[in-house]
């Protein structure tokens, strides 16, 4: 124990020993240090007084801001009142402004930036419009009235027809008269009017409307998206639909009209004859079938004044190979011994069967006698036949003969009707014994599927 306590006592010794000399080695460094901050004391005192001046003006500036910012709270209203109409009064006489306005035109009127009014009795105001026009007005940015009586507001918009007016950004209007607005629209034809996003109305007197939309035909009418107007007074609306006869109407999505005074309407219908209709989704109606109808799914016409109606067609099969059909025939019979058939016109258009097709049908005839049937024995009559026609490539048979033909059931003995086979076409043959004038009408009625047999898939 007792060499443990002088082992400490002596470490102790030693510690005090070393921090004495470490103090007498660093003594000078701190008694400048300590003399050095006694200087900066004595400075201090002697300079106090002024400090105390600098101190008192510091506080003074402070109460003086003070004072400012309440005032200028209280007065803000009238103050920016001030700015306003200096701002507007050094846009308008602002000599830089000024000076890059240009006004040749008599009686023009500039205001803005780099404007230009050259034609007489112009306006132009706003960034780099141009007035070329006589009485013209331009407005906004980059917008140009360079046709008489014109006028372009926006960004970037063009009037260059006489009296033409373009307003919305981007948008130009040629034609005289011509109106285009909203977003990229044109209108090209005199006393076009184009509006919307990307319309263009190139037709005289027509109407594009809505995106992208172009109506080319006079009078004609586009409206909705990506929709066409070709044909002259045509009128298309929906979804990428095309009106290209003259007086068509094609309406839906994807439907085209193209024959004259057409109308398609539905999804991706087809008219293609003149005053054909259709409507539902993928009918059509062929070039020659004029004054068809076609409707239901994937139903086709073929022939003048057909109607046809489809739910569907079969699968790897084409438009109309499965559908009922109506045709309705004609024909008038002099007075005496005559034989003649019927057509759909009265004088022409067969009842053409389609390639590969078999029909089932049902005709309903009915004859009247014209003139004073008092004085003969003759009288109305009709008559019900039914059977089945098949044709394969330019041939057409009946595999047994039609019921119901022969003499009428009413008995008046007006003659005998037959249904034939020839060439392609189903015929109606009348053979007329009667003494007057008589109208015949038939109406025929079909179901008809189509297919090549050498097809074995169903």
């Amino acid at each position: 124990m007792n060499c443990k306590k002088y082992y400490q006592k002596s470490r102790i010794k030693s510690k005090v020993k070393r921090k004495i000399k470490n103090d007498k080695k660093n003594r000078p460094k701190f008694i400048y240090r300590v003399s050095k901050t006694q200087g900066k004391i004595e400075y201090g005192k002697k300079n106090l007084p002024k400090f105390r001046h600098l101190v008192s003006k510091v506080k003074e500036k402070i109460e003086h801001v003070k004072g400012k910012i309440e005032h200028g709270k209280k007065n803000r209203s009238k103050f920016i009142y001030r700015f306003s109409k200096t701002k507007e009064h050094g846009k308008k006489n602002h000599p830089k402004l000024r000076c890059k306005s240009k006004v040749p035109g008599c009686k023009a009127h500039v205001e803005g930036l780099c404007t230009i009014a050259s034609g007489n009795f112009s306006h132009a105001e706003g960034c780099f419009t141009i007035a070329c026009g006589k009485c013209s007005h331009a407005e906004g940015c980059k917008s140009k009235a360079k046709g008489a009586n014109s006028h372009a507001e926006g960004c970037v918009t063009i009037a260059k027809g006489c009296c033409s007016h373009a307003e919305g950004c981007e948008t130009e209007s040629y034609g005289k008269c011509s109106h285009a607005e909203g977003d990229k629209t044109k209108a090209l034809g005199d006393n076009s009017h184009a509006e919307g996003c990307g319309s263009k109305a190139n037709g005289q007197c027509s109407h594009a409307e809505g995106v992208r939309t172009e109506s080319y035909g006079k009078f004609s009418h586009a409206e909705g998206c990506d929709s066409k107007a070709t044909g002259e007074c045509s009128h298309v609306e929906g979804f990428e639909n095309e009106a290209k006869g003259k007086i068509s109407h094609a309406e839906g999505c994807e439907s085209k009209a193209n024959g004259e005074c057409s109308h398609a309407e539905g999804c991706k219908t087809e008219a293609n004859g003149e005053c054909s209709h259709t409507k539902g989704k993928n009918t059509c109606t062929d070039e020659k079938a004029n004054s068809s109808y076609a409707s239901g799914i994937e139903s086709r016409t073929t022939l003048c004044a057909q109607m046809a109606h489809a739910a569907g067609h079969f699968k790897g099969g084409e438009k109309g190979d499965a559908q009922c059909c109506r045709y309705v025939l004609r024909q008038v019979m002099p007075s005496g011994d005559f034989v003649q058939d019927m057509f759909i016109d009265g004088a022409s258009k067969k009842l053409t069967v389609p390639s590969n097709t078999t029909w089932c049908f049902k005709i309903c005839i009915v004859a009247r006698v014209l003139g004073d049937i008092a004085n003969v024995t003759n009288k109305d009559d009709c008559w019900d036949i039914t059977g089945i026609i098949q044709r394969t490539g330019d041939t057409t048979t009946l595999p047994f003969a039609a019921k119901g033909t022969g003499a009428g059931i009413g008995g008046a003995g007006l003659g005998v009707v037959q249904v034939l086979a020839i060439g392609t076409a189903l015929v109606i043959r009348l053979n007329t014994i009667n003494q007057n004038i008589t109208r015949w009408v038939a109406c025929v009625k079909t179901c008809e599927v189509s297919g090549d047999r050498e097809i074995k898939t169903p």
